[in-house]
């Protein structure tokens, strides 16, 4: 009885395919660990660079945020954006006079909306009229 040699010859190029796989992963699994070793030091130093950058960037933005909060903390802001349901007045902080609500859109409701009265820009006077030192409007004879 004879062995079928053909056989034989087809089965040795799959080992050789799966030892040569095999071999090329340990392979690359080597090398990533050598590459990782070596640049471990540099790494740390990199990373101690960074952190400082972003300290020194922190400390920065701190700076900068604390003279943006200095102009929204100012009465100008505070007034129209206060933390109840009706702004403020004046440099103290009084409750408006007229006593305007917030309203759902935040600007007032019905007729009392803040742009009735708070315009991009002021509305000229009539030129016969002029401010005498009381205070109270006169017209100009």
């Amino acid at each position: 009885m004879k062995y079928n040699t053909r056989h034989k010859k087809e089965k040795r190029p799959y080992k050789i395919v799966v030892a040569l796989a095999v071999l090329a992963i340990i392979m690359t699994f080597m090398v990533s660990i050598a590459a990782n070793s070596g640049s471990a030091a540099v790494r740390s130093r990199e990373d101690k660079i960074k952190h400082e950058l972003v300290k020194r960037d922190s400390m920065k933005s701190v700076a900068a945020f604390s003279k943006v909060y200095s102009v929204l903390m100012s009465p100008r802001c505070v007034n129209c954006h206060p933390a109840g349901e009706v702004p403020l007045q004046g440099d103290d902080s009084h409750l408006h006079a007229m006593l305007p609500q917030r309203g759902k859109d935040g600007k007032g409701i019905l007729t009392m909306k803040c742009a009735n009265c708070h315009q991009p820009e002021n509305t000229p006077v009539p030129i016969p009229l002029r401010v005498v030192p009381t205070g109270t409007f006169r017209q100009q004879t």
